[in-house]
């Protein structure tokens, strides 16, 4: 067969001209010159290279996440208050998302977490992929509660008092309960100090000891530390 009318076929390891293929060896043997694939002239790709992008399951394959991490690096930071009695209250961050969701749920519980109380909104759980959050915790073991309220805003007292006053029953119990919002700061501190004021503490030491253990100033706005004392005395009445 003439070569010069019509290319030879495309070997089929030749990933249709994506990758370059190298001189067609269909001639191997017959003493004529090899024969230029169609690809001729691109540089052809080492071939322990992966051939073409990953496919979605592949990106999201737990397998292929880092063999070195560890339970204790999943597990989100605990800011633990010091409290007498045998509940515990610790403050967090908002916990790793998307893939990483599952191993960090079950990290929280491997670490005595029991309840976990989630201050974002339905559109932060979405954007930071939390939105199977929820489901994550109990498959892990934990009371997962949800306390929405918007970035550097308060609840509404008669529509949150309920909740807090059964969480605050959960860790006069000994629960070891977990508030977290975004950064761990604003909101999660504020369901924090809302359960240790339910539970009788002086106000200004609660706040006191959730900085001490934060290691910082919180929480972001004064209208949340003041909601605090609104809090008190609404739950008298």
């Amino acid at each position: 067969m003439c070569c010069c009318h019509e290319p030879p076929p495309v070997p089929p390891e030749c990933p249709a001209c994506l990758l370059a293929c190298a001189p067609s060896d269909l001639s191997a043997g017959s003493g004529a010159a090899p024969v230029p694939g169609p690809c001729v002239g691109v540089p052809r790709a080492p071939s322990h290279l992966p051939q073409g992008p990953p496919t979605r399951e592949a990106r999201c394959s737990r397998s292929n996440r880092p063999t070195n991490e560890s339970a204790a690096d999943m597990r989100p930071r605990l800011f633990t208050v010091d409290l007498p009695g045998p509940g515990r209250l610790s403050t967090m961050a908002r916990p790793r998302g998307g893939d990483w969701l599952e191993d960090g749920m079950g990290a929280l519980r491997a670490a005595g977490v029991d309840v976990l109380v989630c201050g974002l909104t339905r559109a932060e759980l979405d954007e930071l992929g939390l939105a199977l959050e929820a489901g994550a915790a109990a498959d892990a073991g934990l009371r997962f509660v949800a306390v929405p309220v918007p970035d550097r805003a308060v609840p509404d007292l008669a529509t949150v008092l309920p909740t807090l006053r059964n969480l605050a029953e959960s860790l006069r119990e000994g629960a070891h309960v977990v508030t977290h919002c975004r950064f761990g700061i604003g909101r999660a501190s504020l369901l924090a100090a809302a359960l240790l004021v339910l539970n009788g503490f002086d106000h200004d030491a609660v706040w006191n000891g959730l900085e001490r253990a934060r290691g910082l100033a919180v929480p972001d706005t004064p209208e949340q530390r003041e909601w605090t004392m609104q809090l008190r005395a609404y739950a008298r009445t």
